[in-house]
């Protein structure tokens, strides 16, 4: 279906265009002002309202690709609840929490195809967010007025969630920006600062893409960059690892050694669609990694579930299986293919995506959905 309802317009920007600036800025400010935190207001939830409000003026528009994606999220949502509800009963936060990335799907289809940003527009939403990260960053490492804003600085939430929103939206406008190398180096500056190491890799993966397609003068300055950006990351995961006893230290390594363990007895068809709808994971796993309690089950009972593992690929297997996660990355595809991007834009945004889906939950972060919304409508006839 696609109606000749035109979007209302506002001093060239489209509506949904100005409430995604507007409400990322204003968020960002409130952030600067929040010295002993990451921000005052619950900037999470606040972006989960405005998406989805924002996705309701576009639902007009709908074609036929993403009706279909739309229908078929709403379908496998509905089945896996029921299923849920008939065998496995469980806390329905729980479950948006585990059906989260699917939910995406449904708001994340009325981007598709829709010219909402224009490079102009996009490119000054970036420098806006990139100067308000940094000095907020900046003074959190240099003041040191609070020990978690000191070691780990956020400006809406966890730096790992929101810096591969602001890592994507540079790669998407990074062929409009004059001097691009000083804005890739004033980033690389905020990525260090944070301390975050998949947003290192997510940094390193667009670098590539950027500087890596022919070798000329600007290639060899990228190389360097790339260089100095690949040590800054070594350095950051030898330091996690001398300071808390090697491999079996990091967290991330523990998450895939409960995967493991809790799969082990899986047969093929289980790798193939995931568990049972929301099956709580073992209660020596639970045990295990006891240390993260504040992602156990909102029914407070002392189960868990997949979402203590924290990468999203594994989230992603254990819960809705192999077939689960390559429909979420069609869609993907397919909303970006539709805007007009290039295979090698395309890639690169895959690249990123999937290198923080190592560590976070990527998919099931409202700020990756934000960077996908303005992907899937960022101007085609713009973005080369």
């Amino acid at each position: 279906m696609n109606f000749s309802v035109r979007l209302p317009y506002v001093g060239g920007m489209s509506k949904v265009s100005l409430i995604f600036s507007s409400s990322l800025v204003l968020l960002a400010l409130f952030g600067v002002a929040s010295p002993y935190e990451e921000n005052t207001l619950p900037a999470n939830v606040i972006f989960e309202v405005v998406f989805f409000a924002s996705a309701l003026l576009l639902v007009s528009r709908l074609d036929r690709l993403a009706m279909l994606f739309c229908i078929c999220s709403v379908v496998y949502i509905t089945v896996c609840y029921a299923l849920m509800i008939l065998y496995k009963p469980a806390d329905a936060l729980d479950f948006f929490q585990a059906y989260k990335s699917f939910v995406y799907v449904v708001p994340l289809s009325l981007f598709m195809g829709k010219k909402l940003f224009t490079s102009k527009s996009l490119s000054v939403l970036f420098v806006v967010l990139l100067c308000l990260f940094a000095i907020k960053y900046g003074y959190s490492r240099l003041l040191n007025l609070a020990p978690r804003m000191s070691e780990r600085p956020g400006l809406f939430t966890e730096n790992n969630f929101e810096l591969v929103l602001l890592i994507l939206v540079f790669y998407l406008v990074s062929p409009f920006l004059k001097n691009r190398v000083y804005f890739l180096i004033a980033l690389s500056g905020v990525v260090f600062l944070s301390g975050s190491r998949s947003s290192l890799v997510g940094l390193i993966v667009v670098c590539a893409f950027i500087y890596f397609e022919r070798l000329d003068a600007k290639s060899i300055l990228g190389l360097m960059l790339v260089s100095v950006i690949t040590f800054g990351a070594f350095s950051i995961f030898q330091q996690r690892m001398e300071s808390g006893g090697g491999l079996e230290s990091i967290d991330r390594f523990r998450f895939l050694m409960v995967f493991i363990e809790e799969t082990g007895s899986w047969s093929w068809y289980h790798y193939l669609f995931g568990s049972q709808p929301l099956t709580p994971l073992s209660s020596f796993s639970c045990g295990f990694l006891s240390y993260y309690q504040t992602l156990f089950s909102y029914s407070g009972d002392g189960s868990c579930y997949s979402v203590i593992l924290h990468s999203y690929l594994l989230r992603a297997i254990f819960d809705h299986g192999v077939a689960g996660l390559a429909f979420l990355l069609t869609f993907v595809y397919c909303g970006l293919v539709k805007a007009g991007y290039q295979k090698k834009q395309v890639m690169c945004c895959f690249g990123v995506i999937l290198a923080t889906s190592l560590s976070v939950s990527a998919l099931n972060s409202i700020y990756v959905a934000i960077a996908l919304g303005i992907a899937f409508s960022f101007r085609p006839d713009e973005a080369v």
